[in-house]
């Protein structure tokens, strides 16, 4: 266990900066960076044939992809994480917007799905799930997720102006966006 743990570690240290968590901005990884994401990234591998289960190294690899700007491997990351902790809300917010910026929102869908019934208190999934269902054009169940939002957090306009911008899309008054760009614009 102790060179699990010291594995773990020195793969944090070097992504550390260069990989978003939690919002917390980070550099675009340079020449150097990129090195020290690739090495954490087989560090964190190396902590996997150790645990095999540790999700947060998985988790970890698909941030260094996400930031690498390698978007399939960073979803195929996050989709591992998100079988060992299928209830976890931040990660399956995670396989949601990667598989979105793919427009694979069917795999959004079931993680955050999954999530959603787990936490049903999390109002930022329910956002999310919502966001999903309706780049899906699944415009009912989007309508349901903001409604749950708004529920939560009563006071959020943007909350608001989203149910009303998929209550637009399911009345026909508006078609059904193909990017989270086209929703930012629209509200």
């Amino acid at each position: 266990m102790k060179r699990h743990n010291e594995l773990y570690a020195r793969a944090s240290e070097l992504s550390k900066g260069l990989i978003l968590l939690d919002d917390v901005a980070f550099k675009t990884p340079g020449f150097f960076g990129k090195r020290r994401l690739r090495k954490a990234i087989e560090l964190h591998k190396q902590v996997l044939e150790i645990n095999p289960k540790n999700w947060p190294s998985m988790f970890a690899i698909a941030k260094a992809f996400q930031s690498l700007e390698e978007f399939q491997q960073s979803l195929d990351w996050f989709i591992s994480a998100n079988e060992c902790v299928p209830e976890n809300p931040s990660v399956a917010k995670e396989v949601g917007y990667a598989a979105s910026r793919l427009g694979k929102h069917d795999v959004a869908l079931q993680a955050m799905m999954q999530a959603a019934k787990q936490n049903p208190n999390d109002a930022a999934l329910h956002c999310n799930l919502g966001l999903s269902c309706l780049l899906a054009g699944k415009v009912a169940e989007a309508c349901s997720a903001f409604e749950r939002t708004i529920q939560l957090e009563p006071d959020s306009a943007v909350n608001k102006q989203l149910l009303v911008f998929a209550r637009e899309v399911e009345s026909g008054k508006r078609p059904i966006p193909k990017t989270e760009a086209e929703i930012s614009k629209a509200i």
